[in-house]
């Protein structure tokens, strides 16, 4: 075991250029404590997340009430395109669902205001 180990050291720095930093110090040299990663089957989970959760979660926030009506079936699909494929991004397209859902609602609620004072209210 330990003449298989010297030769692999032996070809890890045999192609490596000599250290700047003395003996002991080499670039490349193995370490039995650092384990393998492990090997997954499927594609891996993008660092980026969802871009389409982003977007719609930057939409709702920068443009509110005027594309809340996008924002909301766009924030379903990056939901689902998440949880599908194993991204962190649910959570965003959830917070656009929710920024979304609380604008449509507001608006409802102001369209039903002005219609009642303008059309309902003004008779009285």
């Amino acid at each position: 075991m330990g003449e298989r180990r010297r030769e692999a050291h032996a070809l890890a720095n045999s192609a490596l250029p000599p250290s700047r930093f003395g003996s002991g110090f080499t670039v490349g040299e193995s370490s039995s404590s650092i384990p393998a990663a492990p090997a997954t089957s499927g594609p891996s989970p993008s660092p980026a997340g969802n871009r389409l959760a982003a977007v719609a979660f930057v939409a709702s926030l920068l443009f509110g009430l005027v594309v809340a009506p996008l924002t909301l079936p766009l924030s379903f699909v990056a939901h689902r395109q998440a949880v599908d494929a194993g991204q962190g991004a649910s959570g965003l397209a959830k917070a656009s669902m929710v920024i979304s859902g609380i604008y449509l609602v507001l608006g409802a609620v102001v369209m039903a205001l002005y219609v009642y004072r303008t059309h309902i209210g003004a008779g009285r």
